[in-house]
């Protein structure tokens, strides 16, 4: 059937037919583009949170023991310092097993959590310090003290920032620093082994082979 519009336009019923495949077509590939790049987006996300909670719950079992084998170590150690130490090392330690099988972009930047939340914490801390029971005023270095060590004879109050802060932030950029290092020189396993050259030309002559059979 013709129409004798289209006929009178210049335009068959066959290049309307093609029209709307070409824009088929188009609607097609722009629909799987972007479920391709939610896809993508997801599975960053993902691996964001992953790295995230690797960083600062991974190190929850291992506390204990390692502070106990610090103690052993070094007895004259200060407690803030001996805690510190016990979750930058264990950061560290679970970022390199973590970047060993597994190598991803995200772990490189989850210290832009909870490091902004230490800074804005500690710039609240420094608006109210002054409020508190003079904190600032009786001490130069309050803010340094509060956050990184806090006076053990204030219980756990005194040590919050400390723990819901401070820690969190530490792991976190150690865990940063280990991931880009890794990148940088290679200390994760590759996800595919190359063959060597010899396996590999050999390998490349029998596909030549059976190519031309």
């Amino acid at each position: 059937m013709e129409f004798p519009y289209l006929r009178k336009v210049g335009h068959s019923r066959g290049d309307i037919v093609a029209y709307f495949q070409i824009y088929n077509a188009a609607m097609h590939s722009d629909h799987t583009f972007i479920v391709g790049r939610l896809a993508v987006i997801g599975r960053r996300v993902a691996a964001f949170i992953l790295n995230l909670g690797a960083a600062i719950l991974g190190v929850t079992g291992f506390l204990r023991p390692f502070y106990k084998f610090l103690r052993l170590c070094f007895p004259s150690m200060p407690l803030t310092q001996r805690e510190i130490s016990t979750h930058v090392i264990l950061a560290a330690l679970v970022a390199l097993a973590v970047t060993q099988f597994w190598s991803t972009t995200t772990a490189k930047w989850i210290w832009l959590v909870p490091v902004p939340l230490l800074l804005v914490r500690m710039a609240f801390f420094f608006v109210g310090a002054p409020l508190e029971d003079g904190i600032m005023g009786q001490h130069p270095h309050g803010l340094w003290n509060h956050f990184f060590d806090p006076d053990i004879s204030g219980g756990l109050p005194a040590r919050m920032d400390l723990n819901l802060f401070t820690f969190p932030a530490l792991q976190a950029t150690v865990y940063s620093c280990i991931a880009w290092a890794s990148d940088h020189w290679g200390w994760h396993v590759p996800a595919e082994t190359a063959l060597p050259s010899s396996e590999g030309s050999q390998a490349l002559s029998i596909a030549a082979t059976r190519g031309t059979r």
